[in-house]
């Protein structure tokens, strides 16, 4: 909708409603008076004559520079704006919104002050130019509001004072008393003071007066209601509500994990699309519904697309299944069934690791020494990406990723990035991407580490052999290291947010060459992210130097802490539990061997040995990549012609390493 301007307003007469505009102008001024509370006694009528135009002592309009100044002149001409010539002028323009400031000018360009009048009531004298002046000044500097208010308070209607005797009844029973601050001035004057040549504005302004009927006291006028009215072709609700039902029709999901960002937002799945959905809607309702529409409704409902595969609790599936045929609706907060019992203990853990990593977090912020992240290995990734058609069907080297990303906005995101020819996904391999980012937080006396329960990535022996020899290693400050364990299917993490983001960085480039290119894409992925890549130097052979223990089971350990100066491992079953397990899981020829290097205060590290060459790929695989990258440019060509190559290698795109 095309915005009016403020001298097309004052031209015309409309029915507005709207709440009067509160802006006061200067007391002191006599420009800006109003008059309030005077009565009509108080006022007196001035007939007024028609011009003389035999008199000499006349009037000329000039320009609008010389507007301001009154000049005698002959006032035969009527003060009206000159025809529009459209062949010089050009077409005309269509109006555009402008501001306060903008619509000013033009009022004022267009309100230009008119010479005063020369009636019987000298009103000319009563006030000066430089009063008039500062009058019309002080009204063009108002809001449009503000303007009509002035006028209200300054134009009062009374009933006529004299009735003259006539056969036919007048229609006019009142008239009206026009002044200036307290002095009485006729209709003229009032009018060429602040640039109007009709009275039409002051009439309108007079229609939507806010008086008290008691007293006559005027408050002011109903405001501007320009584009508060309601569009003719508007939507009904009826039919905003058919569109909301459409929606829902797609049963969007509330998604399992806490996501403080949008703890409101329900999904749809990933190969479902707004255009799809308004497609079927216009099919059902066999009406044309626009897809701006639709999709400003779909927005408004909080939905999004690309929920995660992971994103559904298994067991709590299985519960939502176990009472879905029932008679009528389960009440499972009351139910004592062996089902719900299970399906409330596993809630509750649910709960209070979430509140476990909250307390964390919130140390962490005041304690400088505390670290507390979250770690997450993302699905493996294939390089090189090319737009070709052949790259959807040749064999592609396969690039791991271990992510630690702090829960909180400040703390750090890290990325320790390698590939299948240096290095596999074995245990030994994400320990040894453990200590290399312990290595880069050297000075942190506590670190907490959130994870998932994959028993082959976080929750092994072979990592808790690693890690008793990392929190006893004198080259770092840590005393505490423990690693905590979500509840399996409600382990979204910080980590997770970032393989989104590299995942979506990933998809909006058509074409990714060589390792640089990806730890480029990786690093670009976030403001705050750090990506380090590591080769087969940086890993150490560690092994699982674990015995027997007791009843011990390492899959219900919730919590797992080891501590400077102690070989043994603590342990908790919950996050609630306040006391730790103390067990003693090594074997007796790694224990006496760290213990005497421990007694000489050397590196636990030392006397591990890491990769003496490359893991490598087959010579099969490697020919297979040098032919899809023909058309990559020879700089980056260069880094698959330097893999290493062994035959022995399996190929982890499609197997596990022995």
């Amino acid at each position: 909708m095309v915005a009016a301007t403020d001298d097309n307003m004052e031209a015309r007469q409309v029915d507005m409603a709207a709440t009067p505009n509160d802006r006061e102008a200067d007391p002191g001024d006599i420009a800006v008076s109003r008059g309030i509370g005077v009565t009509p006694e108080e006022f007196v009528t001035f007939e007024e004559e028609p011009m003389d135009t035999s008199d000499d002592d006349n009037f000329v309009a000039q320009s609008q520079e010389d507007s301001l100044s009154t000049l005698e002149g002959n006032h035969k001409q009527p003060l009206n704006f000159p025809p529009r010539n459209e062949e010089q002028q050009g077409p005309m323009k269509a109006k555009t919104r402008q501001t306060f400031e903008a619509q000013t000018r033009n009022s004022i360009h267009k309100h230009p002050m008119l010479p005063p009048c020369s009636c019987r009531a000298r009103c000319k004298d009563k006030i000066s130019h430089e009063e008039r002046t500062k009058i019309w000044e002080k009204f063009w500097s108002l809001s449009y509001n503000r303007r009509r208010d002035w006028i209200s308070n300054n134009v009062r209607r009374v009933p006529k004072s004299v009735i003259k005797n006539s056969e036919s009844e007048s229609r006019r029973t009142c008239t009206l008393l026009w002044k200036i601050g307290e002095i009485k001035v006729c209709k003229s004057f009032f009018l060429s003071t602040l640039g109007y040549r009709n009275d039409k504005v002051v009439q309108f302004a007079l229609s939507n007066v806010n008086e008290i009927p008691t007293s006559g006291v005027i408050i002011g006028t109903e405001g501007d209601k320009r584009g508060l009215h309601e569009p003719s072709n508007k939507y009904s609700e009826e039919y905003r509500q058919q569109v909301i039902d459409h929606i829902e029709s797609f049963r969007p999901q509330v998604s399992h994990y806490k996501c403080d960002h949008a703890p409101h937002r329900r999904y749809l799945p990933s190969e479902l699309t707004v255009r799809h959905m308004h497609l079927d809607f216009c099919e059902q309702v066999n009406h044309t519904c626009s897809y701006t529409y639709y999709r400003t409704i779909f927005k408004s409902c909080n939905i999004s697309f690309a929920v995660p595969s992971s994103d559904l609790c298994q067991k709590c599936e299985e519960h939502k299944q176990y009472h879905k045929d029932g008679p009528q609706e389960h009440q499972c907060e009351d139910c004592t069934c062996e089902e719900c019992l299970m399906y409330h203990k596993h809630r509750e853990r649910a709960n209070q690791a979430r509140k476990a990593m909250e307390d964390d977090c919130a140390q962490m912020e005041e304690d400088n020494n505390i670290l507390v992240v979250t770690a997450d290995m993302q699905k493996a990734i294939t390089m090189p990406k090319l737009p070709s058609k052949d790259h959807f069907f040749a064999k592609k080297l396969v690039l791991f990723n271990e992510t630690f990303a702090s829960p909180t906005r400040t703390g750090p995101k890290t990325c320790i990035v390698w590939h299948e020819g240096e290095a596999g996904r074995k245990a030994s391999n994400l320990a040894s991407s453990y200590l290399h980012f312990i290595k880069g937080n050297r000075d942190k006396e506590h670190v907490i580490i959130y994870s998932d329960n994959c028993c082959s990535q976080n929750k092994n022996w072979t990592l808790f052999s690693a890690f008793v020899r990392v929190v006893n290693d004198p080259s770092l400050a840590v005393q505490v290291l423990t690693m905590k364990y979500l509840e399996p299917g409600h382990t979204y993490m910080a980590a997770d947010s970032i393989h989104g983001s590299i995942t979506k960085k990933f998809n909006n480039r058509s074409a990714i060459h060589d390792f640089g290119d990806f730890v480029d894409v990786m690093q670009s992925s976030r403001k705050d992210m750090t990506c380090q890549a590591i080769d087969h130097t940086s890993m150490y052979l560690f092994e699982d130097q674990s015995r027997k223990v007791g009843k011990f089971r390492l899959r219900d350990a919730r919590v797992v802490q080891f501590r400077r100066g102690s070989l043994n491992l603590f342990a908790k079953s919950s996050h609630e539990e306040l006391c730790f397990k103390e067990i003693d899981f090594l074997k007796k020829g790694p224990r006496k061997e760290m213990t005497a290097i421990m007694t000489q205060r050397e590196s636990l590290l030392d006397n591990v040995t890491t990769m003496a060459l490359p893991r490598g790929i087959s010579q099969s695989k490697k020919d297979e990549l040098l032919k899809l990258v023909r058309a990559v440019p020879q700089h980056k060509k260069r880094f698959f012609e330097n893999l290493p190559v062994n035959d022995q290698a399996a190929d982890l795109e499609v197997e596990f390493d022995h």
